[in-house]
C-alpha cells in the first residue's frame, strides 16, 4: 500500500470514529497496546457458544496481548422474557468463563435493541464498531476485525492464516474465509469433506443449502463476474481502516454480509482465504427471512430447498462479460446480447449506463472494469432470480451442478440414491482450487 492510500485510510478511520458510530463504547477496559486483531461474535439466544470459544482458544500462534474476543449478547426490546433470561444466563456464564479464558474475553449484554431495527445487521455493526474503537485506541489502524458466529468452530490455524493473508498484501481490505457446514461441534482442527453431514433430515438440508451456495459462486466465476465471492457473515475478516473506508457494517436485518462485502468487491480489495476453515453449525432459525437458518427451516418444514438458478442465466451473464471489448468499440451491440438478458438490461437502463461509462473512460481496460462494477453482485443476483422466475428454477439441482462442473473442467461424480454429498465434495474442491489460483479475483475470469 502506498503512502497516499494509507493516509486516506487513516482519515476515513478518524472520520468514522467521529461521525459514524451509533453509540458510545460499551467496554471500559483499555485494550493491550499490542492488540492487532479482534474476534467479534454476535450472540442472539445462543446458549451453546462455549464450543466456539473453545475452538478459538485452541488456535495456534496467539501472541500475548495480540487478540481479543468480544461477544455481543443481544435481543430486541420486544423479545419475550424467556429469551431475555436465556441471554442473561449466557452472559453470566461467559463472564465467569472469562476469568480463566486464555484470551481477553469481553461480554456485552443488551436486551433492549430498538425493535424496528433490531437484527443481525445491527448486532454485527455494533460489535464491529466496538472492535474498531479498541483497535484505534491501541494504535492499530491496520489491525483486523474478524467476524464469527456463535454456532461456529474453526481450524487451529484460523487466526494465524488470517494474519498471514493480510501481512502478505498490505493493500488487502478483507477476506472471505473457506467454510464447511457441519452437524457436530467438532472437529476444530481437520475435517472430512462432508463433516458431520448425513443423508437425511438436517444433514440433507444442510448439504443442499451449501451445494446451492457453491453452485451460485462457481456459476458467477464461470460467467466472468468479479463479484464471485461467498458472502457469509461468520466467515469474513476486515482491516480496521478499510472497515471505516467502506462506511462500516450496515443495519440490514438479513443479507448484511452480502451488501457489506460487495463494497470491498467493488474496489477490488477482497480475496478468498482458502488456507483455513470455519465450520458453521446447522439448525433451523426464524430470526432472518433468508440465509442458512431460514433455508434449513424451509427444507425441513415445507420441503422447499433453495432454488437453483437456471444454467441459461449464467450463460447469459458469460455472454455479457465476454462482450466487453466489443461494447467498448460499439456500445449499441448490447442489443444483440441474448434476448432474456437484453430485455432485462433494458429495464435497468443499461443503454444509458453504457454510454455514460464509455464517456468517462480512456481505454478498454478501464471500460471493462467499470462495466463489471456496474453489473455487480446485486445486479447479477437480480438477473439470475429473474431468469428463474421467468424460465423456472433447476429441478432436480444435480443436473445443473453436474453441467457447471463439466463447464469448469471437472468430472462430475455420479449421484446415487439421491445422495448429493459427492457433488458437494466436488464443488468444495473446485471452490478451493479457484481460490488458490486467484480466479475469482481476476477481472477477466470467465474462462472455463
Amino acid at each position: 500500500m502506498n503512502h497516499d492510500s494509507r493516509i486516506r485510510g487513516e482519515r476515513a478511520l478518524d472520520h468514522y470514529l467521529r461521525k459514524r458510530l451509533l453509540r458510545a463504547r460499551a467496554i471500559s477496559a483499555s485494550p493491550s497496546p499490542d492488540l492487532t486483531r479482534v474476534v467479534v461474535i454476535p450472540c442472539h439466544d445462543e446458549p451453546e457458544i462455549l464450543p466456539t470459544l473453545d475452538a478459538l482458544s485452541e488456535c495456534a500462534s496467539v501472541a500475548p496481548g495480540s487478540t481479543e474476543v468480544l461477544v455481543f449478547i443481544n435481543a430486541s426490546e420486544a423479545a419475550d422474557d424467556a429469551k431475555k433470561r436465556r441471554n442473561e444466563t449466557t452472559a453470566a456464564t461467559l463472564i465467569e468463563a472469562a476469568r480463566s479464558y486464555p484470551l481477553p474475553l469481553h461480554v456485552v449484554l443488551d436486551n433492549t435493541l430498538a425493535k424496528d431495527i433490531a437484527g443481525v445487521g445491527l448486532a454485527r455493526k455494533l460489535i464491529m464498531d466496538e472492535a474498531l474503537q479498541r483497535l484505534a485506541q491501541a494504535g492499530a489502524p491496520d489491525g483486523v476485525i474478524i467476524s464469527l458466529d456463535a454456532d461456529c468452530v474453526v481450524s487451529r490455524n484460523y487466526l494465524s492464516a488470517i494474519d498471514g493473508a493480510f501481512a502478505r498484501k498490505p493493500g488487502l481490505g478483507a477476506v472471505t474465509v473457506n467454510f464447511e457446514h457441519r452437524m457436530r461441534p467438532e472437529p476444530a482442527g481437520s475435517a472430512s469433506a462432508d463433516t458431520g453431514l448425513d443423508r437425511s433430515g438436517l444433514g440433507r438440508a444442510a448439504t443442499l443449502y451449501e451445494l446451492y451456495l457453491r453452485y451460485y459462486r462457481l456459476g458467477l466465476a464461470w460467467a466472468g463476474s468479479t463479484h464471485a465471492f461467498h458472502t457469509v457473515g461468520s466467515c469474513m475478516a476486515v482491516r480496521a481502516r478499510d472497515y471505516a473506508r467502506v462506511g462500516g457494517m450496515n443495519r440490514r436485518q438479513a443479507g448484511e454480509d452480502f451488501y457489506f462485502l460487495q463494497k470491498f468487491m467493488d474496489i477490488g480489495i477482497l480475496e478468498t482465504l482458502n488456507e483455513t476453515t470455519v465450520y458453521p453449525g446447522v439448525r433451523e432459525s426464524t430470526r432472518v427471512p433468508f440465509g442458512t437458518g431460514a433455508a434449513i427451516r424451509d427444507a425441513l418444514r415445507a420441503g422447499n430447498g433453495p432454488r437453483f438458478h437456471p444454467r441459461s442465466g449464467f450463460s447469459d451473464l458469460r455472454a455479457l462479460f465476454q462482450a466487453t471489448d466489443a461494447l467498448y468499440d460499439e456500445p449499441e451491440r448490447w442489443l444483440a446480447l441474448p434476448d432474456d438478458l437484453a430485455r432485462w438490461l433494458a429495464g435497468q437502463h443499461f443503454g444509458e449506463a453504457l454510454l455514460e461509462i464509455r464517456r468517462n473512460v480512456r481505454n478498454g481496460a478501464a471500460f471493462d472494469k467499470r462495466l463489471r462494477r456496474w453489473m455487480n453482485g446485486f445486479r447479477c443476483m437480480k438477473y439470475l432470480r429473474f431468469t428463474g422466475e421467468t424460465l423456472g428454477f433447476e429441478s432436480p439441482p444435480e443436473a445443473a451442478v453436474s453441467w457447471l462442473l463439466t463447464e469448469l473442467g471437472a468430472v462430475p461424480p455420479a449421484v446415487r440414491d439421491d445422495d448429493l454429498r459427492p457433488l458437494l465434495r466436488a464443488c468444495r474442491l473446485l471452490d478451493q482450487q479457484q481460490a488458490t489460483a486467484g480466479l475469482n479475483n481476476r477481472a477477466r475470469s470467465g474462462a472455463g
